[in-house]
């Protein structure tokens, strides 16, 4: 697990810096658009900057805003005393902060972990996964997203999805400004996972629980 985690922890500063070069070329790109069409030397070089500013605010509260749209709240002290206990009990295994946990009111069954740092991260978990999974089903599930934290993944996907997946506006007219990345390169930074990768996270999760 430590190379894994070492190579994903590795991608996470590549893709940051990658975006933070991509987003610097993209407001040059503009200011220049602006300057050769007449617009004032100042003028395009303000739009370049505020264009600059724009995707890092937008990248750096990406985990915010998402947590923030979502149905449901954090989990209140004393409320399923279950999986706190599952929870701080795994940690305790992997040496890491135990994970905020959002409780997101709906049927369905599932759970996804969200966070740029591996003790800064949030477990969002359905109504339908408490209610219906046994304890064993639920401590399968919980060792799973704490491999994918531990070894940086969850990381990983989430600066991918802060950065280079990025949609900046209102639903009807949202832009995106990394769409044309080939698929080489999403998968490179993270955009396309690879799928070998949720057999050694089940596999690794399992381990955990043991």
């Amino acid at each position: 697990m430590n190379e894994v985690s070492e190579e994903n922890r590795q991608k996470v500063g590549s893709v940051t810096a990658l975006f933070v070069l991509c987003a610097l070329i993209l407001s040059v790109i503009l200011s220049l658009l602006l300057m050769a069409a007449s617009a004032p030397k100042e003028i395009a070089l303000l739009v370049g900057l505020l264009a600059l500013l724009l995707l890092l605010w937008v990248s750096a509260t990406t985990e915010r805003r998402i947590l923030n749209s979502l149905p449901g709240g954090r989990l209140a002290e004393g409320d399923h005393p279950r999986i706190t206990n599952l929870l701080e009990a795994l940690c305790l295994s992997t040496g890491i902060s135990p994970p905020q946990i959002h409780i997101l009111p709906t049927k369905g069954r599932n759970i996804a972990a969200l966070g740029r740092s591996v003790n800064e991260s949030t477990l969002i978990i359905t109504t339908g996964l408490l209610e219906a999974a046994t304890r064993i089903e639920l401590e399968a599930v919980l060792a799973n997203r704490i491999y994918q934290i531990v070894s940086h993944r969850t990381a990983l996907v989430t600066v991918a999805v802060s950065t280079f997946g990025l949609e900046i506006g209102p639903s009807p007219f949202r832009i995106r400004p990394f769409a044309l990345m080939s698929p080489k390169l999403k998968q490179k930074t993270g955009l396309l996972v690879d799928p070998s990768q949720d057999f050694s996270g089940d596999a690794a999760g399992t381990g955990i629980t043991l």
